[in-house]
């Protein structure tokens, strides 16, 4: 199985950024794993519903035809560890290679991301620093 995260905006502390290279090559042992993180729109005088669109378009020309696409979004189905995990193993069983997670920068995902995607998750309830996610 192959898993993408493609999320907008990159980690910009050094500990944060050390944990996620930790994670994610503990994940490599199971699964081929890619981080993509494209680029956070400025606003530039530009609304939060402008800069989700721009954002979304950048994900779409990430996201491949054969891809299970797993958005992040705070109204998502909150999963425990071990449901997670089924989640994940119940997706590589049925066949589908590949997962893509999607997440979103600042003001979120764009309506029609989270409305096009298979499944949402929600990692939390509590907001996090946009940096941690």
């Amino acid at each position: 199985m192959k898993i993408r995260i493609i999320s907008v905006g990159k980690t910009k502390s050094d500990y944060l950024q050390k944990g996620l290279q930790d994670y994610l090559n503990r994940l490599s042992y199971y699964c081929q794993i890619d981080f993509i993180a494209l680029r956070e729109i400025k606003s530039g005088g530009s609304t939060p519903a402008r800069i989700m669109e721009q954002e979304a378009r950048q994900i779409q020309a990430k996201i491949k035809p054969s891809d299970t696409t797993i958005v992040m979004d705070k109204d998502g189905k909150q999963l425990s560890s071990k449901a997670f995990a089924r989640f994940i193993y119940k997706n590589m069983l049925s066949g589908n290679k590949h997962l893509a997670f999607i997440i979103g920068g600042p003001f979120g995902l764009d309506p029609s991301l989270i409305a096009s995607a298979h499944e949402t998750v929600s990692l939390s309830r509590m907001t996090f620093t946009h940096d941690m996610s």
